[in-house]
């Protein structure tokens, strides 16, 4: 005698379901990860780009000393860094762009970078009220593990810069 097996259609279709269910989502998470995820910007790009522009002529660049001077950080505390200091001291415009190796250091270099900022105010409130409005309005953000740091009376035009280098 043959045995006769009865197919369940409803666990069938179910099954079905379900897995078109997961390739639909697996495909959504796929496609929104390059919506979401966090450009890795280089530092050699984004300065080329701030060399096209003319907001840093006001500017010399900075090197490993300068960034200790300046900022209170050792080259070791960070990945890479790109820094542009005044040319006088009688100037506030800045640019630092620096990654750094994991998040915790994040921190520790915003408070000296947030430090430095504190200092330039309390140095530029008297004696350069122009210069102290600009350090007012500098942008300090984070981007992923890199921390951007710009006092510029073009600070805007050059967050867009270095924003696009993100993108």
């Amino acid at each position: 005698m043959i045995r006769e097996e009865k197919i369940n259609y409803k666990k069938i279709a179910y099954s079905l379901l379900y897995l078109l269910l997961i390739v639909i989502v697996l495909n959504v998470f796929t496609m929104m990860y390059n919506v979401i995820k966090v450009k890795d910007a280089s530092v050699t790009d984004i300065n080329r780009n701030l060399k096209k522009t003319p907001y840093i002529s006001r500017m010399t660049k900075g090197d490993s000393r300068t960034l200790r001077r300046l900022y209170g950080i050792n080259k070791d505390e960070a990945e890479k860094f790109l820094l542009y200091a005044p040319k006088s001291n009688m100037d506030a415009d800045e640019i630092l762009v620096l990654k750094t190796k994991s998040q915790d250091d994040l921190k520790v270099i915003k408070e000296k970078v947030q430090s430095r900022i504190d200092k330039q105010e309390k140095s530029f409130m008297q004696y350069r009220p122009k210069e102290y409005e600009i350090i007012k309005k500098c942008v300090l953000k984070e981007e992923g593990e890199y921390l951007i740091l710009i006092i510029s009376k073009d600070s805007s035009k050059i967050e867009k810069t270095v924003d696009d280098c993100f993108a």
